[in-house]
Parts: C-alpha cells; sequence; structure tokens
C-alpha cells in the first residue's frame, strides 16, 4: 500500500479506509481539474467575471478540500462536509444563470447522488429538504415577480457545462464502483476472518480443559504448600483463559452472560500473582495496594482482559529495578485502578495514537519482549464496549500512569 501524504495516519492505519480515502481523494482531484480547466477558458473567451471567478473559486475549494481529510476521523463526516460547501457553490450556479430554467440546477442531482451513496441516511434526508426549500424559495420569487437571470444559450458556454456536469456523474459513478467492488471483497476477507477466529478460538478451548483435567487428577498429598499455591494460581490463570476464549466466541455462541457480583481485589491479586515470574526475571518489584473492597457487576473476563494488557505493558516496557505499582481508590462515582509503571513514557506524537490499531509507539521493551502493537487498541476497545474509561492520566521519562475507572452505576451494591 503507497502513502498518500494527505491521508492522515488514523486512515493510513486502516487498509479499507485508506483505499476508499484515496478513491475520494482522487475524485475531488478530478474535480478541481476540470473546474480549472473550464475556468481558463473562460478567462480565455472574456466570459463573464462572475461566472470565470465562481468556476475558479470552486476549483480552489476542491483543492483545499482534499487537504482537510486528515481532521475527520470519519469518511462519510468528511465527505458530507465537502459537499455541503459544494451545495453553496451551485446554489450560487443557479441563481446567477436564471433560476430553475438554469443548467447548473442538475448538479444538484449529482450532490444528491453523493448523499445517497456516501453519506448516511439523514445526511441524505436533510439535503434533500434543503435543495427542495431552495427550489421552491425560487419559484416563489419568480411568481412574485423577481427577475433572475436569463439562462445562457451561448454554445461554448453550454457545452462546457454539460461537459462539466456528465463528467462530474462519471467521476462520482466510478468512485462509487471501485469502492463498491472493494467493499465486497473485504467484506468477503472480514467473514473469512471471523470464521477463522472462531475456529482457532473454539479449538483453544481444548487444550484449557485438558489442563483443568491433569491439575484435578493431580496427586497433591505430598507438595508443599507453596506448590499447592502455585497449583492454585495455575486453575485461576486456566479459568481466566477460558472464560476470556468464551467471551470472544461470544455469548450468542454459549449463551448469554450472566450478570455476577465479584470482588475486584481477587481479580488484581490473581493476574498480580501470575506476573510475579515475570517481574523478578527483570528485578521489577510490583507493588498492589487495595483501598476497599470493590464488588463489580461489569464483564469480568473483559475487564481482566483489560488489566491484564495493562499490567503486561507496564512490566514490558520499565527498565529493569524499577517498580510498577497497582493501586484502587473509590470517589462517589467511580471505582479507580491506577497502574504505575517506571519506563521511558510517551512522546505527545505517542498520546495522539495511542490507542490506534497497529501503530509503533516510541518505547520499547526493555527485556527483548515481544510486542505487537495491539495491546492498548484492545484497551480501548473492550473499555468501551464494557462502559469503563481508559485513560493516560500522566506521563514523564519517570514513567507513567493508566487509569481505568469504572463508573458507579454499573456496580453492584
Amino acid at each position: 500500500m503507497s502513502n498518500c501524504p494527505v491521508v492522515s495516519l488514523h486512515h493510513n492505519a486502516d487498509a479499507d479506509v485508506y483505499r476508499n480515502a484515496k478513491n475520494i481523494i482522487i475524485g475531488i482531484a478530478g474535480v478541481a481539474l476540470l473546474h480549472l480547466l473550464i475556468a481558463i477558458v473562460f478567462i480565455a473567451l472574456q466570459y463573464t467575471l462572475i461566472e470565470t471567478v465562481l468556476t475558479f473559486a470552486t476549483s480552489i475549494y476542491s483543492l483545499i478540500s482534499i487537504f482537510m481529510i486528515r481532521y475527520f476521523k470519519s469518511l462519510e463526516d468528511y465527505i458530507n462536509a465537502v459537499i455541503s460547501g459544494f451545495y453553496i457553490f451551485v446554489f450560487a450556479f443557479v441563481i446567477i444563470n436564471g433560476g430553475l430554467l438554469s443548467d447548473d440546477i442538475f448538479w444538484l442531482a449529482i450532490l444528491l447522488m453523493v448523499n445517497i451513496l456516501f453519506t448516511k441516511k439523514q445526511h441524505t434526508i436533510f439535503w434533500a429538504f434543503i435543495v427542495l426549500g431552495f427550489i421552491l424559495t425560487i419559484s416563489y420569487l419568480t411568481a412574485n415577480g423577481f427577475a433572475f437571470d436569463p439562462p445562457r444559450y451561448d454554445q461554448t458556454y453550454r457545452a462546457l457545462n454539460l461537459a462539466v456536469f456528465f463528467s462530474l456523474l462519471l467521476i462520482v459513478l466510478l468512485i462509487f464502483t471501485s469502492i463498491h467492488k472493494k467493499g465486497m471483497k473485504c467484506q468477503k476477507k472480514h467473514e473469512e476472518k471471523n470464521e477463522l477466529i472462531d475456529i482457532i478460538t473454539h479449538d483453544l478451548k481444548s487444550p484449557t480443559n485438558r489442563i483443568l483435567g491433569l491439575l484435578e487428577v493431580l496427586d497433591r498429598s505430598n507438595l508443599r504448600e507453596e506448590q499447592l499455591e502455585i497449583i492454585e494460581l495455575i486453575k485461576k490463570t486456566n479459568d481466566s483463559s477460558s472464560g476470556i476464549i468464551n467471551s470472544i466466541l461470544g455469548p450468542s455462541k454459549y449463551g448469554e452472560n450472566k450478570s455476577e457480583t465479584y470482588d475486584l481485589g481477587h481479580i488484581l491479586k490473581d493476574i498480580t500473582q501470575s506476573y510475579r515470574v515475570n517481574a523478578d526475571n527483570k528485578a521489577i518489584n510490583l507493588t498492589l495496594n487495595i483501598s476497599d473492597n470493590h464488588l463489580l457487576s461489569v464483564d469480568r473476563f473483559q475487564l481482566i482482559r483489560i488489566l491484564d494488557n495493562l499490567i503486561t505493558n507496564a512490566i514490558k516496557f520499565s527498565q529493569k529495578g524499577g517498580e510498577v505499582k497497582i493501586s484502587t481508590y473509590q470517589t462517589v462515582s467511580e471505582v479507580k485502578v491506577l497502574i504505575t509503571d517506571s519506563g521511558p513514557g510517551f512522546s505527545e506524537k505517542d498520546r495522539n495514537i495511542l490507542f490506534e490499531k497497529g501503530v509503533k509507539l516510541s518505547a520499547k521493551p526493555t527485556g527483548n519482549e515481544s510486542s505487537h502493537s495491539l495491546g492498548l487498541y484492545i484497551v480501548k476497545k473492550l473499555s468501551m464496549e464494557i462502559g469503563v474509561k481508559v485513560e493516560l492520566i500522566e506521563s514523564s521519562t519517570m514513567g507513567s500512569t493508566f487509569e481505568v475507572a469504572i463508573p458507579i452505576e454499573v456496580l453492584q451494591d
């Protein structure tokens, strides 16, 4: 995938969105070129100043709008914003060239087609009402004696106008056809990928069940207390893995998730204990401070995945001999978990793309651990699904602190 400099990073991160953005940019560039060429022809033919200026202004607006895409997270919002400007230009052309008798009124059909093909239903309805109101207003003014300029019958002008109209129509159809074809291919790939994920996660249940079975038949009579604690921790970790697998497969496959109440402290203790070896290998002091009994009712396995990813990252990116602190406290409206590391912190650029998919941040693991650039993306996605808020509240060269805030309304009294 070649890089397009005007498409912002958050569009580049998703190949499908990037391709659609690039097609739309090419289309708008075509519109800009057409209007620029017509403006040049108008100048050469010494056509009316106002129409020449409007045509040239439309070309400049098209060029500027190409670079506006980086300021929109959604392509749909970008398209709607850009065509809003085109509507204004078309309204001006229609009024100048004779009201309802103007050839330019057909351009409104193109803009409404763009709305229908590329934007939400409410956007289409909105602009359909605006166009209807515009036409009714011109009709009312005409009926009450307001004189618009007569339509231009100059053959050169009409030929250019029709050329632009059909060229724009062709551009819109080509872009839509390209995006639609690629969309069908992407949908097929997405379905195949989902099927593969279902198969993999389903097959992963078998090893976890076997581990549980081996733990159950293990003779514990001659084991020391610390060995029994390790076995119990293995069992809890295995249970968490099974729960995560089931949550990935979804409630539609394994029944609806029943609401349960559990203690946040128990979860944090189990996760912290499971990472003791990793922390010890890097001489990291891993501390846990639980302020109170926090009873939760959010999805337990999704919350475990969030905390697991954050704690894993804290250990992975902390300096050897450093410290990772996990603490909790409760406010009037929220229960909060703070995870503080002793890593290099995040740059300003990092903060802008922190939770985006597949992006490489400036910090590197300090113990040659692998990093797939997905952990924080997964954290953000899961937190939105279960109604909690995760944010970076502090970052410096001495370390960073992430906060997981669980609203009081989702807690079980």
